[in-house]
Parts: structure tokens; C-alpha cells; sequence
């Protein structure tokens, strides 16, 4: 929020975990009154929204809904464990991430990103980062912004410009090097060799975008 508060978050709204919890009818006006809903939290977000007052908005105005949730320490396991023990069958497998996302669309929400397991905190900053820089910074859309992170190699990086060395002297024998030499197409090829990629991470592909994937996020 501070990194672009000057250019792209002036008029946003919410409340931070450490003001206070909010109540469904603030989460309701949030929806309501907003083009687009970020929440960035522990566990399951329909844990402060339930299902039933979820279901119930009819909020086509808002394009976007973000959902950086399921994130969990042993703590919160522990808080969310007793919750869910008092709960039916049915309304636990409402609260699943496909769940939730049907539910969402019923509203008229155009587009929904959303985490489908568990994450650490660390991860869901990251994604949280790196997201905020494509979608605000990047001018990219809800689709592409996916899409990075499940491979972020898609990303165009500036390459460093390589100097080209000076054409050697000719050597005696018509410019040919002796044996063993090394020519100057297998110094280039070596010169031009491409880093090897970093591994595969299962959190790179958490997040999956539902809904409208063109979406892109305008500087007001």
C-alpha cells in the first residue's frame, strides 16, 4: 500500500488486522461500494463472510475480487480447527476454494483470484508483491498476472548488452589458429549460453484465476 499509495491507492479503503475485526455488515459495504475487494488474510476468507450472506449480494459492480486468504500458522490451524468442528458436512464443503468461487460468481463479481491450498505467510507476500507489480505497475491483465506466476520465465527481462571483442590479428597460414585453438564461433556460442532456469515450486501455481481474465486494473 505504501509503495503506491501516491499513484494508485489514494481513494482505497479497508481496515487492517490490528484497527479491528470487521463485521458482516462491513464486509457487505466494502463488496457494495467498491469496484474491486482485496483481502489479505489468515485462513479462509468466507470464515468472516459466511456463505449464506455471501450468496445473498447482488454486487455486478464489482469487477474484481482478490482473495490472497488460507494462509496459516499452527495457531491459526488451531483457531480454525475448533471452528470447523462445529459446522455441518454441507457447509464445509461450501467453504472449499471451487465453493467459494461459485458462490462469488452468484453475486456478479466479473473475475475472482484466489488461492486454492494452504500457504505461509512469507509466500502470500510474496504473491501478494509480485502480483500488485504486474497488476498496477505492469498495466497487466487478471489473466496474464496468473499466468506470471505460475511461470514467472514468461516475463520479458532486459538483456545486458554484450561488447563484442576486437577481431583478433590474422595468425600465419591464412588466419587459421592451430590446433587445439578455439575458434570464434565457439566463443560466441559459450559467451551466449543462457542461465539455467530456477526449479519448479508447487506455489507458483496456487493461485487460478476464475471468471474474466482481461481485466486489467485503471489509475483513477
Amino acid at each position: 500500500m505504501e509503495v503506491y499509495e501516491a499513484q494508485f491507492t489514494p481513494r482505497w479503503l479497508g481496515v487492517a488486522g490490528d484497527d479491528h475485526t470487521p463485521s458482516v455488515g462491513e464486509w457487505e459495504i466494502y463488496l457494495c461500494e467498491n469496484s474491486s475487494f482485496i483481502f489479505y488474510g489468515m485462513e479462509k476468507l468466507i470464515n468472516y463472510l459466511p456463505p449464506a450472506k455471501l450468496s445473498a449480494l447482488s454486487i455486478p459492480d464489482c469487477s474484481l475480487l482478490y482473495v490472497l486468504d488460507l494462509a496459516q500458522t499452527s495457531k491459526s490451524f488451531t483457531r480454525q480447527s475448533k471452528l470447523d468442528v462445529r459446522k455441518s458436512e454441507n457447509m464445509l464443503a461450501l467453504e472449499k476454494p471451487v465453493e467459494t468461487a461459485m458462490l462469488a460468481s452468484l453475486t456478479g463479481i466479473k473475475s475472482l483470484m484466489a488461492n486454492q491450498w494452504h500457504c505461509t505467510l512469507a509466500e502470500n507476500a510474496n504473491r501478494l508483491q509480485v502480483t500488485m507489480k504486474d497488476l498496477l505497475e505492469g498495466g497487466k491483465t487478471t489473466g496474464e498476472t496468473v499466468r506470471f506466476l505460475c511461470n514467472p520465465g514468461m516475463r520479458k527481462v532486459a538483456k545486458p548488452e554484450v561488447e563484442e571483442a576486437p577481431p583478433a590479428p590474422p595468425t600465419e597460414g591464412g588466419g587459421q589458429e592451430g590446433e587445439g585453438g578455439e575458434t570464434e564461433g565457439e566463443h560466441t556460442e559459450a559467451s551466449r549460453e543462457e542461465p539455467e532456469a530456477p526449479p519448479v515450486e508447487s506455489s507458483q501455481f496456487n493461485m487460478v484465476c476464475y471468471g474474466l481474465p482481461n481485466l486489467m486494473v485503471a489509475q483513477v
